[in-house]
């Protein structure tokens, strides 16, 4: 486990599934701090996002958005 900066997470995840969104005409929204931080395995924390967006483009409507948000707490 480390320390991962969430909107840098999150920057990569879009930027790995914007081609697909946008060829499905999903949009892919990041509502995240700048400053949120998680103490976390990196590599489950991207599995578990990659298969959540994935998801979430595969099931969603054409016109429609996904809202990827986090906070602090």
């Amino acid at each position: 486990a480390e320390t991962i900066d969430v909107a840098n997470l999150v920057d990569d995840q879009i930027r790995l599934y914007d081609e697909t969104a946008r060829t499905k005409g999903v949009r892919l929204v990041k509502d995240t701090p700048e400053t949120a931080f998680i103490y976390a395995d990196k590599n489950h924390v991207r599995i578990i996002l990659r298969n959540l967006i994935a998801n979430a483009i595969k099931f969603n409507r054409p016109g429609g958005a996904i809202t990827i948000s986090a906070k602090e707490q």
